[in-house]
């Protein structure tokens, strides 16, 4: 529509004194590219955001396991201790450092 507005214009005597039919169309594929450039770059933001929220979540799970993990193991190395393992057992069994479990 707007290219058959353009040649319109272009035709017109009284317009075609203000912008030649090449500059008209330099005009249209700038305003073209920039669009482009536009949708390209929202688009490119979404996917970025989209990325980096997968990857948090992720990172977040890991050391979220990690972090379970080790208060099981804790809780497990306390409960041997209590009934009367020894810390080289206990260290076996947990996979903990003696150093941790003495800390119990």
């Amino acid at each position: 529509k707007y290219k058959e507005k353009c040649n319109k214009l272009n035709d017109d005597d009284y317009f075609a004194s203000f912008l030649s039919y090449e500059e008209d169309q330099k005009f249209l594929r700038n305003s073209y590219i920039s669009e482009g450039e536009r949708i390209g770059e929202r688009r490119g933001k979404q996917q970025g955001i989209a990325i980096g929220e997968k990857r948090g979540l992720a990172i977040g799970e890991e050391r979220g396991k990690k972090v379970g993990t080790e208060n099981t193991q804790r809780q497990i190395a306390k409960s041997m201790l209590k009934d009367g393992f020894t810390v080289a057992q206990v260290s076996k069994y947990t996979k903990l450092p003696e150093s941790n479990i003495l800390s119990l």
